[in-house]
């Protein structure tokens, strides 16, 4: 981790002898599977939902590491959340259109990608776009067609901050299938979000997701006042 840490009888031996057309075909499909599911990308075999939550190739900014049934992560040497480990969830590293390089986790089921979860941290005290920014201006794009589904103020691990989730609003180019909500906590020099677009309609189900690495959320002290995580 860096300084900012930013898956028999006889009759059968008569058969395999004298091979039928059907069981030739039989056999063809069979080992053609067999080889599609050696050769299956990370992703479309993460689908399955008994396998065990993973990293996806390398990262820079968090370590993980099983802390009994969950996944610990630690992020920047700033905080560290826990993750069930049969969950099933993808743990990555990517940039995003600010080129910014971001924590993600996200959960795949047999239509693909569920809901990914972005954190990034920040300066507040900062020129550049932040994930704050790009929700603001996702707002003011979408105009009428926003709709706030939820609002309030929050308070994690001693920290405040606001939950906002909404509707009809674009993320860093993604379009969700319903709602993105977005956590922001602040120490008053760096802030951190958590924004989760969802990619398939399970706001039930996503918010026990989020709620569930929040109520896990834990801060180092003091926080990193020169921290700016993926930037390069």
């Amino acid at each position: 981790m860096s300084s900012y840490a930013g898956v028999s009888g006889d009759e059968s031996s008569n058969i395999i002898r004298r091979p039928s057309w059907a069981r030739q075909h039989a056999l063809a499909l069979l080992a053609a599977f067999s080889i599609m599911l050696a050769s299956c990308s990370p992703v479309l075999c993460q689908a399955a939902p008994e396998l065990e939550s993973q990293v996806l190739g390398d990262l820079s900014l968090a370590a993980v590491a099983p802390v009994g049934d969950d996944l610990e992560i630690a992020y920047a040497d700033i905080l560290s959340f826990r993750i069930p480990l049969n969950a099933g969830y993808l743990i990555y590293e990517r940039i995003d259109s600010r080129g910014v390089r971001n924590l993600c986790l996200a959960n795949y089921n047999s239509n693909g990608i569920d809901f990914e979860l972005i954190i990034d941290l920040f300066p507040l005290e900062t020129e550049s776009v932040t994930s704050l920014d790009m929700m603001a201006r996702g707002l003011l794009s979408a105009g009428t067609r926003a709709q706030v589904v939820g609002s309030k103020g929050i308070e994690v691990s001693g920290l405040p901050g606001f939950d906002v989730t909404v509707r009809g609003v674009v993320y860093d180019r993604v379009m969700p299938k319903s709602e993105i909500r977005m956590v922001f906590l602040t120490d008053f020099s760096t802030g951190i979000t958590f924004t989760l677009v969802e990619r398939q309609h399970g706001p039930e189900d996503h918010a026990i997701a989020m709620n569930g690495v929040l109520a896990t959320l834990q801060f180092t002290d003091p926080w990193r006042k020169d921290a700016c995580i993926g930037h390069n």
